[in-house]
């Protein structure tokens, strides 16, 4: 295999290493010899790799400039790249295979819910201050404002696609590749359920945009500072079962002022400790299905970052919003309800999501429904 760049007019030979990492289904990561910086994404089907070059092509040339702008402050000198994005397309015989893009080191980096739960900020070494992930919460509603004001669109928004640095509270988003593009021909092909907002159940993801971002940016926020919690989770009132995704539809937020019809809160939700302006943002949100621009987030998570903004904590490490600190809450929680848990494993159907049929489940009662939530809220969604 020959693989090369084409640059004015000119091939440059590029020779691949070990692979770094598979990249879902659609393609395999390779390191390249001679640099530490780039890596190459090799799509697996020729065809899609034919189709996506007049893509590439496109998201070469439009690269949002402000790419870190939200970390170019820090004290910390260091490539922390915010976007995966491609730099170049790779041929091979006159075709296009994949494309070269910023290596993100998977060994500085953890995947975004590895910062969800007190367990695994703990092997991963991550503070307990609250303000790291203040921090983390608005870098990555600051790449998705850029991302929105440059006429990109992430639809496909999961944690498995974004990265948090160890070192500093910034992120990385990857598959830059499967993003849309506004007003354009390409568009993004992936969906992942949980993250689906109310308003897109049923259409195509080529038919989502900003809005579809919003929500699931807003989830994430959510999960960021609750441990995990996702804000439709919950104790249902009735016996029976209902998916993350079914509960969207159905509106089952249960952390408004307002006791939600179809379930309570999780025993282990801390957001009582939100700052007023968070809880008011997410009602707008989950409840009154607003979707403001992720420039809104990023204001109310700065304002969160300043000292009369937060409260110390006994516990040496740890600092929280105005109202308590958090890790501290949620900790107490775990000890008072003294349940034991086991990490579940959970297998979806991502094409039942497009269409309005509920899954296929098996009845559990509502003990193992509390059981398999909190396991999730204490290990994470990994």
């Amino acid at each position: 295999m020959s693989y090369y760049i084409q640059k004015n007019k000119k091939k440059f030979e590029l020779k691949v290493k070990d692979i770094l990492s598979e990249s879902g289904g659609t393609a395999i990561v390779y390191n390249v010899q001679g640099t530490d910086d780039f890596v190459f994404k090799l799509y697996k089907d020729k065809k899609y790799a034919t189709k996506s070059e007049a893509k590439l092509k496109q998201f070469i040339n439009g690269f949002p400039s402000t790419e870190l702008v939200s970390l170019k402050n820090l004290p910390i000198k260091g490539k922390f790249h915010q976007l995966a994005w491609p730099k170049n397309i790779v041929y091979e015989k006159n075709k296009p295979v994949g494309f070269l893009m910023p290596k993100i080191s998977f060994k500085n980096t953890v995947q975004l819910n590895r910062i969800f739960s007190i367990k695994n900020r703990k092997s991963e070494k991550i503070t307990e201050d609250i303000t790291w992930r203040i921090t983390v919460a608005r870098n990555l509603a600051d790449v998705y404002n850029t991302l929105h004001q440059s006429g990109y669109y992430v639809v496909d928004t999961k944690p498995a696609n974004i990265r948090t640095y160890k070192i500093v509270p910034g992120v990385c988003l990857l598959d830059c590749d499967g993003f849309r593009l506004k007003n354009s021909p390409f568009e993004g092909d992936m969906i992942t359920p949980d993250y689906i907002a109310p308003e897109s159940i049923g259409k195509p993801p080529s038919q989502l945009g900003r809005e579809q971002d919003i929500f699931a940016l807003s989830v994430l926020i959510f999960q960021i500072f609750n441990n995990g919690i996702h804000p439709y989770s919950g104790i249902l009132n009735k016996n029976e079962t209902l998916p993350i995704q079914e509960r969207i539809k159905k509106s089952a937020y249960a952390y408004g002022k307002v006791q939600n019809r179809i379930q309570k809160p999780s025993p282990a939700t801390v957001h009582h400790m939100f700052p007023d302006e968070m809880l008011k943002m997410f009602s707008r949100i989950f409840e009154k299905k607003e979707r403001p621009e992720a420039s809104e987030w990023v204001s109310i998570l700065d304002n969160l970052k300043k000292p009369s903004a937060l409260s110390k904590c006994n516990k040496i490490g740890h600092r929280g919003f105005k109202k308590g600190c958090t890790t501290c809450a949620f900790e107490k929680k775990i000890l008072n309800n003294n349940v034991q848990v086991k990490k579940p494993v959970t297998k979806r159907n991502v094409s039942n999501y497009f269409n309005n049929s509920p899954l296929p489940t098996k009845p559990k009662s509502n003990f193992e429904d509390l059981k398999d939530s909190i396991s999730k809220f204490l290990f994470g969604n990994n």
